[in-house]
């Protein structure tokens, strides 16, 4: 049990999940993002922007923004690039199944990872109710520890 727990342990510490939002309404609503959403909010819809957030530890934080939801995707494909070789990948999505397997495609191509091997699913539950439709994410893990 204690191996099977030690193994878990390291799994959650390399994974990452990298998330673009279509809209920040639902993440306002919820109250999960209080520390950046007033701010990111107000960018977004002053510059008509799309937000892309990640997952550190249960709490959302901000990593960046984009002009367009395609440039968002872009930024994400350029940050799991930057993670180094991959042991595996998802790309999860809420009513979005047309970018989401745009989104696994590009990642085959640009990262050179096996596309079968690439997780395809529909989220439901917390990331559903607080990210809203639209929302496209990514789940790497790396194969090494990222610094």
């Amino acid at each position: 049990m204690q191996e099977i727990l030690a193994l878990l342990e390291d799994l959650r510490a390399r994974m990452r999940l990298l998330i673009v939002l279509d809209t920040l309404e639902n993440l306002r609503l919820g109250g999960r993002a209080a520390g950046f959403i007033a701010v990111a909010d107000r960018m977004a819809r002053a510059l008509n922007i799309k937000i892309v957030i990640n997952m550190v530890q249960g709490e959302l934080r901000l990593l960046t923004a984009a002009r367009s939801s395609k440039g968002a995707l872009r930024c994400v494909m350029s940050l799991v690039e930057g993670m180094g070789p991959l042991e595996q990948m998802a790309v999860v999505h809420t009513r979005n199944l047309e970018t989401a397997e745009w989104m696994a495609e590009q990642l085959a191509q640009r990262l050179g990872f096996p596309r079968e091997r690439i997780w395809l699913r529909e989220t439901r539950g917390v990331l559903a109710a607080h990210a809203g439709p639209g929302v496209i994410g990514v789940l790497a893990v790396p194969s090494a520890p990222i610094a």
